[in-house]
């Protein structure tokens, strides 16, 4: 009967141990469903918005354009006039309008944790246009004769005051609003904005002016004539995207289903077979507890017998 108990606790720790073994086995695999999520969706790639724009310069009954006009961050007070005899107010990419006035919102130079709206305007200079900044939070203004030197002058003092390193690199034109396409096409609205010289229009229309381009189908760049003439690849439709993106999404959900479906079963066996291994591990005790008492009770019957002194005989 010893031996048997022996056995018992034996297998009853055995037992124990695989119970052990497989509640770690389905903690794991939970854990890998979850680190399983997190690579794939780290792994696909982060699809930026895209809004379509579908805003439309307020005017009048007449059509006259309505100000102020505000877009986001910028407002937009005065257009300006355009000197279109004066090449030091146009150039290839943008006019600059004189009178041409603007509100943004930047941080402040005095206030490290606020911001403030700055005044930008294009006025007219001796030998071209003078770009001038006022602050709300100020009385003194910064000029400059371009729009990026005005800014970086704002950007330097922002990043003293805040302590900060990062380099004093600002693009003017966009904070004054000029690289805006709704105020590119409102400035090209404006009376003589047909007649500014040197447009990028007349340049690209004069070909004479224009160097000839080497041709495009034999450069020198090619990796073998066999390569001149080839046509390249043409750009996807709307269509086709849409329909590779739908193609990648569903593959990506059958994957994921896949690797769930593979994940629960597993779980679920090991759950079955932690349900077996309970149950025999109850029986066990409860067979354990028997004899255990069988044997105790076997034991005190035995004592009385073992230490029982033996009987006096007197004579008489």
């Amino acid at each position: 009967m010893k031996k048997r108990i022996i056995e018992l606790l034996a297998k009853q720790r055995e037992v124990e141990g695989a119970l052990e073994t497989n509640c770690r086995k389905i903690q794991q695999l939970k854990d890998g469903v979850e680190d399983t999520d997190r690579k794939e969706e780290s792994e696909r790639p982060v699809k930026k918005p895209r809004y379509r724009v579908n805003w439309r310069i307020p005017r009048t009954t007449d059509g006259t354009i309505q100000l102020p006009i505000q877009l986001g961050a910028l407002k937009i007070l005065e257009l300006g006039r355009i000197e279109h005899e004066r090449s030091q107010f146009h150039n290839e990419r943008y006019i600059f309008p004189i009178g041409y006035t603007a509100e943004r919102i930047y941080a402040s130079t005095t206030d490290p944790l606020n911001s403030t709206v700055y005044t930008c305007k294009i006025e007219d200079g001796d030998d071209g246009p003078l770009f001038t900044l006022t602050a709300a939070d100020q009385q003194e203004f910064l000029t400059a004769r371009t729009a990026t030197g005005v800014w970086v002058s704002v950007l330097r003092k922002v990043n003293e005051m805040r302590e900060r390193k990062s380099s004093n690199t600002i693009s003017g034109p966009e904070y004054f609003g000029l690289t805006n396409p709704f105020v590119k096409e409102m400035i090209e609205e404006l009376p003589n904005a047909e007649k500014k010289c040197m447009s990028i229009d007349a340049i690209v229309d004069n070909h004479s002016t224009l160097p000839p381009s080497p041709p495009s189908s034999c450069s020198s760049r090619s990796p073998s004539p066999d390569y001149c003439g080839k046509q390249p690849h043409p750009p996807m439709s709307a269509e086709e995207r849409r329909y590779r993106n739908k193609l990648a999404s569903a593959k990506y959900r059958a994957k994921k289903q896949a690797s769930m479906k593979s994940m629960s079963t597993k779980v679920s066996q090991l759950m079955t077979t932690n349900h077996q291994l309970s149950r025999e591990l109850a029986k066990m005790k409860q067979e354990n507890e028997i004899l255990r008492a069988m044997y105790e009770r076997a034991i005190t019957q035995q004592q009385p017998q073992m230490y029982s002194l033996p009987p006096i005989h007197l004579n008489h």
